[in-house]
């Protein structure tokens, strides 16, 4: 499965769920961020290349939907959207937030 991952820099977060995802599930995985520091940001070529997108956080999201709305017709299928719900407190593959974010997955039903 092609994932984009996405937290606000592109550098902690989004980094390490691309990390984790690749590892633990062997995962295509991108990361980026949404803010205008990031190296990469979210574009059209990303976003359209997902099959499904992972955000760190809520407001994340509309910026992803943002592009999806500039990329997808109406009625294109789109990829699904999950939201983390972690805050940006933690380093790049920090313990806690490998196991907030193991947690997830499993929530989700990865495997």
């Amino acid at each position: 499965m092609r994932v984009l991952t996405v937290c606000s820099g592109g550098v902690l977060r989004s980094p390490t769920a691309a990390t984790l995802l690749t590892q633990l599930y062997n995962f295509n995985c991108r990361s980026c961020g949404t803010e205008d520091y990031a190296l990469i940001r979210p574009s059209s070529e990303l976003v359209y290349w997902a099959d499904e997108i992972i955000v760190a956080e809520y407001y994340h999201q509309g910026e992803v939907e943002n592009v999806m709305n500039n990329c997808y017709l109406d009625d294109e299928p789109r990829p699904l959207i999950r939201v983390l719900e972690i805050q940006d407190d933690y380093d790049y593959m920090d313990g806690e937030l490998q196991q907030l974010m193991r947690a997830k997955f499993d929530e989700w039903g990865y495997k």
